[in-house]
């Protein structure tokens, strides 16, 4: 093969991994793995709040999985990927294009709160989630509360990618996973927040298992708030 030959073909094939990001060594777009690796969970922009509510619900095995044994979950929608893996204190969440993100709890004055932010620290956004309203607030109203906060950070953080009952279905998956498998590492920062809050791991896992009717409920009070 000529020196012109070469180039040529090496140009079209670049050009190609631009159109095919999954097969790029041309281009650092994408993560191949993200790509390539078949999901644990698929959300779509058009499933309907009930499909959803069980794709969420058949999930609690894989859920479960990863708060356990820090494993990696891989969400697929139509248009991105997002894995999710415990790391610590903190959930690791990163794109299909490599941007990584942390989640944890925070405080916002003395109120518990979620913080999303850059992997340098750089806060994306932190608020309360504290339920509105007066009284003793159920697990149910704390989770709702901080699943709302999280699927408003997430969708400013992935963009137009996936609409926002999705990102809704996506934190849902998160949350449950952060609180989970820090529940499980026994963080000193769960003490406080879990007598505050009412969670507990096998109350969680019964929701994600039976209680698809509140599930679709705060998904549908998410999108049509």
């Amino acid at each position: 093969m000529n020196r012109k030959k070469f180039i040529v073909n090496s140009a079209m094939l670049c050009g190609g991994a631009l159109i095919f990001p999954a097969f790029s060594s041309c281009s650092n777009l994408t993560d191949p793995s993200l790509v390539t690796r078949k999901p644990d969970i698929s959300f779509s922009n058009n499933d309907s709040l009930a499909v959803l509510t069980a794709q969420i619900s058949s999930s609690s095995s894989i859920i479960e999985a990863s708060a356990r044994s820090a494993k990696e979950i891989v969400i697929a929608t139509a248009s991105t990927v997002i894995t999710v893996k415990p790391e610590g204190r903190k959930l690791r969440l990163t794109q299909s294009n490599g941007e990584s993100a942390f989640l944890r709890f925070g405080t916002v004055k003395t109120s518990p709160s979620v913080i999303l932010e850059h992997v340098d620290g750089r806060i994306i956004q932190e608020s309360s989630i504290v339920p509105s309203g007066i009284g003793n607030w159920s697990p149910e109203e704390w989770l709702g509360k901080a699943v709302l906060v999280l699927a408003g950070a997430l969708t400013v953080w992935i963009g137009a990618a996936v609409v926002k009952v999705v990102a809704a279905a996506i934190a849902f998956v998160a949350m449950n996973v952060l609180i989970l498998s820090t529940i499980v590492a026994a963080a000193a920062i769960m003490v406080w927040l879990l007598e505050r809050t009412g969670w507990s791991f096998e109350g969680l896992i019964e929701l994600l298992r039976s209680g698809t009717l509140w599930i679709e409920e705060l998904l549908r009070s998410i999108f049509n708030p």
